[in-house]
């Protein structure tokens, strides 16, 4: 079989899509069903390679800006028609998406019908785009209900990354997707150690962290107000870099000064390595997929707290895997992070629960092996297409 895939980022960016992309790419692989991978994205941030070979995967990139932080957005020019026309050679079986509040998505649906292959779209969200400004969240509910909606009726087939996405999926449009849960890398999470540099930093603190985009809708203003008003003195490490973070800087400063360190954007394995140094990984987000920091901080068997949106209680189920918490209510956030640090126990019991969960439900051979099947259904040979755009 031989796949184009559309991602709305790819390495180096970072991110949740990026590295689902990435490691499914690598699963495919291993697979051994595959002939041909392509991976098209924007060339953002400034300055990625605009063509590479990523382990026998070929990386194409087109033009692209970010009106908006963190929703990008395909600039129309030549080379954008080049990249387009280069990614059809070899023609591939079937177009996959990521996303429908991604334009990318609308793209790739583009192009799967001009090729006239079917398309396979993958959702990842589960609900409205949050942002704090009213005029944005409300063109995000409009775009979904228009063009984001149009890109899942006309996919070939929808696929959802948890049962949170699929069920938001049906509420937009009726269609009802079949969950496949994304993958992790479980043996190269296994041979990661612990962060090196944590004691010395923590100087006797435990330790917790975050990692994710510093932007709207992930709570980090709710997560400074909850570690502000712990009992307990804590190092609370932040990895990762948005637009807030200027902001969220001055606000632990004011609210929790000496328990931050934002660290910065950071390798995978940094996080990974972070996560195994932490008494409790955090995520304070306002909606969710199937969020990846869950599925690290689990696998790696440190305990999670974390609001209770989208799939992250098929990672963590409340009291199995780690404690959850409603949205937007940074006190019940506290009592969760206070309730866990007194009880280290309740720590080690947590963490082993979610481990045992993510090696059950979350490996990438079979969670490969199951989109193979539904792709299967989906792709046939295209028929002669279109003569390339100049």
């Amino acid at each position: 079989m031989r796949l184009l895939i559309h991602a709305p980022y790819f390495r180096p960016h970072v991110g949740g899509v990026e590295a689902y992309v990435e490691e499914l790419t690598e699963a495919l692989w291993v697979s051994g069903r595959v002939e041909a991978l392509t991976v098209i994205a924007p060339a953002l941030p400034g300055g990625a390679a605009l063509e590479h070979d990523a382990r026998g995967t070929r990386i194409l990139r087109y033009p692209g800006v970010e009106p908006i932080a963190n929703f990008p957005v395909p600039r129309p020019s030549r080379a954008l028609a080049r990249c387009l026309a280069t990614a059809i050679d070899p023609a591939p079986d079937l177009v996959v998406g990521n996303t429908r509040f991604f334009l990318a998505s609308a793209v790739a649906l583009g192009q799967a019908r001009w090729l006239r292959v079917p398309y396979l779209h993958i959702e990842h969200g589960s609900d409205y785009v949050q942002l704090d400004q009213r005029w944005a969240a409300a063109v995000a509910r409009a775009y979904d209900h228009t063009l984001g909606r149009t890109v899942l009726l006309r996919a070939d087939r929808v696929v959802a990354i948890s049962e949170a996405a699929s069920g938001f999926v049906e509420r937009l449009t009726g269609r009802s997707p079949e969950v496949v849960y994304r993958g992790l890398p479980l043996q190269r999470l296994a041979s990661v150690a612990s962060a090196p540099d944590a004691p010395g930093l923590a100087a006797g603190r435990p330790v917790l962290v975050y990692a994710g985009r510093l932007i709207d809708g992930k709570g980090v203003r709710d997560l400074v107000e909850a570690v502000g008003g712990l009992a307990e003195d804590v190092l609370c490490v932040v990895l990762g870099d948005g637009p807030r973070r200027e902001d969220l800087e001055r606000q632990a400063e004011a609210r929790a000064p000496g328990r931050f360190a934002f660290l910065g954007y950071v390798s995978e394995d940094h996080v990974i390595a972070w996560m195994k140094a932490a008494d409790i990984v955090v995520n304070p987000s306002y909606t969710e997929g199937l969020p990846t920091t869950v599925l690290l901080a689990a696998a790696c068997g440190t305990a999670v707290v974390a609001t209770d949106v989208g799939g992250t209680r098929e990672i963590c189920p409340n009291g199995e895997a780690g404690l959850l918490v409603p949205p937007r209510n940074p006190e019940l956030l506290r009592r969760a992070l206070q309730r866990l640090l007194a009880d280290p126990a309740e720590r080690e019991r947590l963490g082993d629960g979610g481990r045992t969960r993510a090696a059950r439900l979350f490996d990438w051979p079979r969670c490969a092996e199951a989109l193979l099947s539904v792709s299967g259904g989906a792709a046939r040979r295209p028929r002669p297409a279109p003569a390339s755009p100049s």
